[in-house]
């Protein structure tokens, strides 16, 4: 991993860094770069190494949350990570939600859904996993008592996006809402599907959710939110939608096993709707304007709204299904 100060130091040594790992024989160890101390930041820096063409020379982009968490995409066409982060200056609490403060449980599964929903994320790492009697600050998610492990709120809300979701798992298209819900669904390398839901609101809620490319045959759900830790609660299956309770200020996984035609991950859809509802709102692309994107800029991926065309010179060119870059 590469830690810069600005991105002309990491402009100046990336290639002499790829290149030396190359020589090496290396060639399959990914850089990472550049860490900067928060996604704003990281966003700035990652527009000069694009511009630079550093990405042919990259793995992925990471950033820490201490100046700024991310709330929407970094333009590149790699990866992107939180590589560090925790809420500074507080003291260790088991809350999961009580006035919406940075050290509750329920804040960080907003921070999650956020940047895993809004700016694409692929990864989060949290500053620390476990101290001893280390109560004074909540720069870890677990702690002790005596001879007792406790929890923190925060750590409730790493357990419902890293115990189901697993490494390697991809992401599927969501379209729809449901007031104060965000919704992320990921398919395992076992083919199962896991769905996310985060309600922020004051009020629960009850989605159903149907796919399009994967036919459910069971489902199980757990839910975290005041009183309840990743613990068991009921899903319905039926007519291949499932319908689950999220209670307010609380976070759902769903677990869906069955079986996915059409092969690729990519093929399956998810479409979130409120359970008394009977119609459907759908995510739509659309130009805007009638000027392309600059080279180096986004020009398609699920959810994007503006130009879809590209600056003479460049071609748009598709990354995954949430971005196209112009190369």
């Amino acid at each position: 991993m590469l830690i810069s100060n600005n991105a002309q130091e990491a402009i100046s040594f990336i290639p002499t860094l790829r290149n030396t790992l190359n020589s090496a024989g290396l060639s399959s160890v990914e850089i990472a770069c550049c860490d900067a101390t928060g996604w704003p930041k990281q966003a700035t820096y990652t527009a000069a190494l694009m511009a630079a063409n550093m990405q042919q020379h990259l793995g992925v982009i990471t950033a820490h949350t201490y100046s700024g968490f991310p709330t929407s995409p970094i333009t590149t066409p790699l990866r992107t990570w939180i590589t560090e982060g925790c809420p500074q200056g507080h003291p260790f609490v088991s809350t999961w939600y009580s006035s919406g403060g940075v050290t509750e449980g329920m804040a960080y599964a907003n921070y999650l859904a956020q940047g895993f929903v809004n700016a694409n994320l692929s990864a989060w790492v949290f500053w620390e996993g476990f101290e001893i009697n280390q109560q004074s600050s909540e720069s870890h998610l677990l702690d002790t008592s005596g001879s007792e492990v406790v929890t923190s709120g925060i750590y409730w809300a790493f357990v419902m996006w890293s115990r189901w979701i697993r490494p390697g798992a991809h992401r599927l298209a969501v379209s729809g809402s449901v007031s104060g819900v965000l919704a992320f669904a990921a398919r395992n390398t076992d083919s199962n599907v896991v769905l996310l839901l985060t309600n922020s609101g004051s009020s629960a809620q009850t989605p159903s959710v149907a796919f399009s490319g994967f036919t459910a045959g069971a489902a199980q759900a757990w839910v975290t939110s005041n009183g309840q830790n990743a613990a068991s609660t009921g899903a319905t299956l039926s007519g291949g939608a499932v319908t689950v309770s999220v209670p307010a200020h609380g976070v759902v996984t769903v677990k869906l096993t069955g079986n996915t035609s059409g092969g690729s991950s990519s093929s399956t859809t998810t479409t979130l709707k409120t359970s008394t509802t009977t119609s459907t709102a759908k995510a739509t692309t659309t130009m805007s304007g009638s000027s392309c994107s600059a080279l180096y800029g986004q020009c398609g991926g699920i959810g994007w709204t503006g130009p879809t065309c590209c600056a003479s010179g460049s071609t748009c060119k598709y990354s995954n299904d949430w971005y196209s870059q112009c190369l």
